[in-house]
């Protein structure tokens, strides 16, 4: 009988460690993104992803703020928020990828979109 009193708390337990493992990795797949990257091209364009899911990206004295997540697949989701110019999307899919210090955009809403940053 004792068995059976303690099975619950074991499950509680094993529960809590799996929580919070997950919890770090996903932390730890999205701390990479984190800082300012320089596009990889001719324009001074940077992204700034900070650790509170906010953001900014343009040139300097003209750059616009937005709210970002990813996930365990390197998905990177922008909402530029109700501010966004008409005719422009509001929410943006992005697949990420980092190497060397380069961070790669793939745009999952225009195909054949792709850009490089280079962190700063």
């Amino acid at each position: 009988m004792d068995f059976l009193r303690k099975r619950p708390v074991a499950i509680a337990i094993t529960v809590v460690v799996v929580l919070v493992s997950t919890i770090a990795y996903f932390r730890a797949v999205n701390s990479w993104i984190y800082g300012n990257w320089q596009w990889d091209g001719v324009y001074t364009w940077v992204y700034t992803f900070n650790r509170d899911g906010t953001g900014t990206r343009g040139q300097p004295g003209n750059f616009e703020t937005f709210i970002w997540s990813s996930d365990e697949f390197n998905v990177l989701y922008i909402d530029r928020g109700i501010g966004t110019p008409r005719g422009e999307a509001r929410h943006e899919i992005w697949v990420y990828s980092i190497a060397s210090n380069i961070l790669t955009l793939e745009s999952r809403d225009e195909a054949g979109r792709i850009h490089s940053f280079r962190r700063r």
